[in-house]
């Protein structure tokens, strides 16, 4: 972390043998804040944050008759993020219809629930949401593709049952979920950890992947959460 007789001035990556891995350096200390658009804490790249590589781009549930769809932002660190809805914008006509956080802030879980119309079956648009501010470490632009209702869907029966579970769960707040029966608790952690059959496409693993996520952060308000060891 050196140059000469001093420490490095600026950024500059090393690596740091405590962590076993390359980490980010201002000054010869590790890097607290945004760097290149992306959200770096003690030095490390928050791959989660990623403005070159949108992760967050998987999380949608879509609508049966694919006109609309419903994209989940979540918090994916223990900082909070927030943002604007009017930053919010999507390309090709679709419109952006609301924007609004999920109830599921009483458990530190930062969810905002963006609803999309106006979109046509099996197409590609462009999502950008500006300044998301995470915690005090700084503000970072998002930027890419998501995609709308793939019609193999329709036939695709392991994505249906899965539908079918979001459908009555998906809107139960946490209270609700605390007064779900044993038997329910287990339908759905039998789904949630993978129990859904046979798919035919990634498109469908994803959209399966999208519901049992969702699901997941629902199903730890079941009062059975910590007897079947979850």
């Amino acid at each position: 972390m050196y140059k000469g007789q001093k420490l490095y001035a600026g950024f500059k990556k090393f690596f740091d043998p405590e962590f076993e891995r390359q980490l980010l350096f201002k000054d010869g200390k590790h890097f607290n804040g945004v760097y290149n658009n992306t959200i770096h804490e003690e030095g490390g790249n928050l791959e989660q944050y990623n403005g070159n590589v949108p992760r967050y781009n998987n999380l949608t549930i879509f609508e049966a008759d694919g006109t609309s769809m419903t994209y989940y932002f979540i918090r994916p660190t223990y900082e909070v993020a927030s943002f604007n809805a009017k930053v919010v914008t999507i390309s090709g006509g679709a419109k952006i219809e609301s924007v609004k956080k999920s109830v599921e802030q009483t458990q530190d879980v930062t969810i905002y629930a963006i609803e999309i119309t106006n979109i046509e079956k099996n197409n590609k648009y462009d999502l950008k949401i500006n300044h998301v501010k995470v915690g005090k470490l700084g503000s970072i632009n998002f930027a890419g593709p998501i995609y709308s209702y793939d019609s193999k869907l329709d036939s695709a029966k392991s994505y249906q049952r899965a539908n079918e579970l979001f459908k009555k769960y998906g809107a139960y707040t946490p209270k609700q979920m605390g007064k779900i029966t044993s038997e329910e608790h287990e339908v759905l952690s039998n789904f949630t950890s993978g129990n859904t059959g046979p798919t035919v496409s990634k498109f469908e693993d994803q959209a399966i992947e999208t519901i049992s996520s969702l699901l997941s952060i629902k199903l730890s308000y079941s009062p059975y959460f910590g007897e079947l060891g979850l």
